[in-house]
């Protein structure tokens, strides 16, 4: 029995005789174009386009693989062709048939009208405009979504109303009626306070949901291969303790009197409790643990194995406290919705963060800037603060757990200059005070003695006169620690021409002279305290402002010979102070600054809460509102600091108004818990904390959030240089925008007049009404 030799000519034979019966006409391009494929899958795929995927292609497909499979390799096995056209033209039968005649005659007459395509794919379906396409606007071009069931409309169907829901897409606002321009106002402004709070979530990273598993622990811990059989057992007790207090907790009812509102609150108990832990670290009270359990066998497994409910506590211990303060509690509301969306649980969020541990920074607290008499032109007037808002500093200190506070009595009256030993008796009378509450509450009161220009620090009577003065503060006021706050600059009356090596030019250096002269002090007086020492003596070098910023103007020569020679010869039992230019320590600038101060405690002095550029503060107009969070822009893990202190350094001297206590409440938030600090939430809990109202509160930190990072300063500088300013320079949306803020700028001003009517921030609130007011073009009422 003879074989049939399998051959490339056989192949193209056979598949030219199968396809001329599949399409009726003549396939020789077609023969030719699949057999120069060089994969068997474009084949199928070539087939699979033109016939469809029936068993009867499948079977041909299949067999012209297995075909091909036979044949040795070979490269080019057929000449490779171009994709050959298929028409109406084409699909034309033989003239021998019958209905050849007919199908070649009506392809001739629409021979005009057919449109070549390349396969079956390609036709498109004629449609009348105005009627629904499902193409998704990928056949034709977009031109919206509706906005309320969200179907994408594209060019085929037109601008009239949704085909899916009958919703017109597009509507002109000027030919809304009163009530329409009202409601979409309305609808704006809920949608961009929506906006805000949900990016304000967003950058504060808070957990404010809860996950109630009461289960998910048991089935999987009593199930889990990994347990032993004494882990299983006590799983188990547990479990069974569990049910026994959800069943208890159903007959349990908890009773609040609230006596301010007159009413008893009735409250069913619902104990939630974490998912078990098997950790060894775990701190949770072990006094839950059921007592039946064998001591001896499962005391390990026991402490391993705790319920948690601290969620609970908080909010429960948030509610006592505001029934305490005579505040009503609205019960109404779900509890697990406020948690999501409300203020009061931003506290309870912050107050349950774990605070973590802060003591590598020694020294935690706020300066006064007395900075602003560096300039001895300035004339500033002199005054002892209030020692109310001072002793708010010392309460807010114990509690966020910071313990140093500077000042400068030298600067509280014009008579008391600094070579005057005697103090008057009024700023006697306001440090005594001070030092009590700050001995009372654990805080650290530290005295700065700011040296004036013309100081002799080469002499030795010199030394004795600045002793004399730091154990007359000691024997009088009780204070121990104490700031040197030398001269700002270089003393011009130190200058000695010198010659570079490989100059020819001489150039004027006092940096040499000057810091041996100030060292030498400095170690003088550290020997002639020794008898009896001070606690703790902090330098302030003349060069203090660190320009160590990466792409900024690098230090001169002369600074750092001088930081070199004050860190080298400066007594070790000292810590420097000291700021940057920009007024905010960064990354970068830490490491250069410990590569000059060596093995020596630095204290980084945060010019907070102003920025570092210099402002005008002559005028009302021009008064500093800096309302900002403190953002921290450096990290120290490693330990390079001794300590952070804030002070407004030459912007303001006092800080005995609500400003300060405003936004120096959060950078006493960030050294309370520097690793996990969040600047936004921070914000709103302390406004919580200091207005005691929520809404309140909410609305005063709108207003600063949104007119920070310099935004009021900008509007501010509109406004002056445009001072009849009209509302077309702004869009609708914006003025919208401002004009909410204004309203809630007015609700904390009336808040704030009642509270403190002569306090400086009402006057900055009223400033910040006007510059709005004038900015949208609405006369301030």
């Amino acid at each position: 029995m003879s074989t049939e030799i399998i051959t490339y000519e056989s192949i193209e034979k056979w598949v030219k005789e199968k396809l001329d019966e599949y399409l009726g006409f003549d396939s020789t391009e077609m023969t030719a174009y699949l057999l120069s494929m060089e994969t068997h899958h474009e084949m199928e795929k070539y087939l699979e386009e033109l016939f469809g995927s029936g068993k009867k292609i499948q079977k041909f497909s299949e067999t012209l693989v297995k075909k091909l499979s036979t044949l040795p390799r070979k490269v080019n096995r057929f000449p490779k062709t171009v994709k050959p056209q298929t028409n109406q033209k084409n699909n034309q039968k033989k003239k021998d048939t019958p209905t050849t005649t007919t199908a070649t005659t009506s392809s001739n007459k629409s021979k005009q009208s057919k449109k070549q395509i390349g396969s079956f794919a390609e036709i498109e379906m004629q449609m009348r405009p105005g009627e629904p396409c499902e193409c998704q606007a990928t056949k034709h071009k977009l031109i919206t979504n509706c906005l309320n069931c969200g179907k994408v409309i594209c060019e085929q169907e037109g601008r009239g109303p949704c085909k899916f829901c009958q919703t017109p897409l597009f509507t002109n606002p000027a030919n809304f009626s009163a009530h329409q321009k009202e409601q979409s106002e309305k609808n704006l402004l809920n949608a961009i306070k929506y906006k805000d709070t949900i990016l304000g979530y967003q950058n504060t990273h808070a957990k404010r949901t809860i996950v109630y598993d009461d289960q998910e622990d048991y089935f999987e811990n009593a199930s889990n291969k990994w347990l032993s059989n004494e882990e299983r057992d006590a799983v188990q007790k547990q479990e069974q303790e569990f049910k026994k207090q959800q069943q208890d907790s159903k007959r349990t009812t908890r009773i609040s009197i609230d006596f301010v509102g007159r009413r008893i609150i009735s409250q069913e108990v619902k104990p939630t409790f974490e998912k078990l832990s098997f950790s060894n670290n775990s701190n949770s009270d072990s006094s839950n643990n059921n007592s039946n359990v064998d001591k001896d066998q499962d005391i390990d497994i026991i402490e391993k194995i705790k319920y948690k409910s601290h969620i609970n506590n908080n909010i429960n211990s948030n509610k006592k406290e505001m029934l305490e303060q005579g505040e009503s509690i609205d019960e109404s509301k779900d509890i697990i919705t406020r948690q999501y969306y409300g203020v009061e649980e931003d506290s309870i969020v912050l107050k349950s963060m774990k605070v973590l541990d802060n003591s590598s920074f020694k020294f935690r607290g706020i300066v006064e800037g007395f900075w602003k008499y560096y300039d001895e032109k300035v004339q500033s007037p002199k005054r002892v603060p209030n020692i109310v808002m001072y002793n708010s500093f010392l309460k807010m200190f114990k509690q966020r757990n910071c313990n140093y506070f500077i000042i400068s009595p030298q600067h509280y009256s014009n008579s008391f200059s600094f070579k005057d030993t005697v103090i008057p008796s009024d700023v006697l009378k306001f440090s005594k005070a001070l030092f009590n509450s700050a001995k009372e509450n654990n805080v650290t009161l530290n005295i700065a003695i700011v040296f004036p220009r013309d100081f002799v620090f080469g002499d030795d009577e010199s030394v004795d006169f600045i002793k004399s003065k730091l154990e007359n503060y000691r024997q009088q006021i009780g204070v121990n620690d104490f700031s040197l706050i030398l001269p700002s600059g270089f003393n011009d009356t130190f200058t000695q021409p010198i010659v570079a090596p490989n100059s020819t030019k001489s150039e004027v250096n006092n940096s040499k002279t000057y810091s041996q002269t100030q060292t030498y002090f400095l170690t003088k007086l550290h020997e002639k305290t020794k008898s009896k020492p001070f606690n703790n003596i902090m330098v302030c070098p003349s060069i203090f402002e660190m320009n160590l910023l990466s792409g900024s103007t690098p230090p001169s020569r002369q600074q750092i010979e001088y930081w070199l020679e004050i860190n080298r010869a400066t007594p070790s039992q000292y810590p420097i102070l000291f700021t940057t230019i920009q007024g905010s320590l960064q990354n970068d600038q830490l490491v250069k600054i410990k590569n000059i101060f060596d093995k020596r405690d630095m204290v980084v002095i945060e010019k907070y809460p102003f920025s570092s550029k210099k402002t005008n503060t002559n005028s009302n107009d021009d008064l500093n509102i800096d309302w900002d969070p403190y953002r921290c822009e450096f990290a120290d893990h490693k330990s390079q600091l001794a300590g952070v202190l804030a002070s407004p350094f030459d912007k303001e001297f006092h800080i005995d108004n609500m400003s300060f206590v405003l936004t120096l409440s959060t950078f006493t938030q960030y050294l309370q818990s520097p690793f996990n600090y969040q600047a936004e939430l921070s914000l709103r809990t302390n406004l919580i904390d200091l207005m005691g109202n929520e809404e309140l509160a909410e609305d005063f930190s709108d207003v600063i959030l949104a007119l920070s990072n310099g935004i009021f300063k900008r509007i501010q500088s509109v406004v002056k240089s445009n001072p009849s300013l009209a509302d077309s320079h702004i869009d609708p949306r914006e003025k919208l925008f401002f004009t909410d803020l204004i309203e809630k700028s007015q609700q904390v001003y009336s808040f704030f007049t009642s509270q403190y009517p002569n306090d400086l921030i009402t006057k900055k609130l009223d400033i910040i009404i006007s510059v709005l007011s004038n900015y949208i073009g609405k006369s301030n009422e």
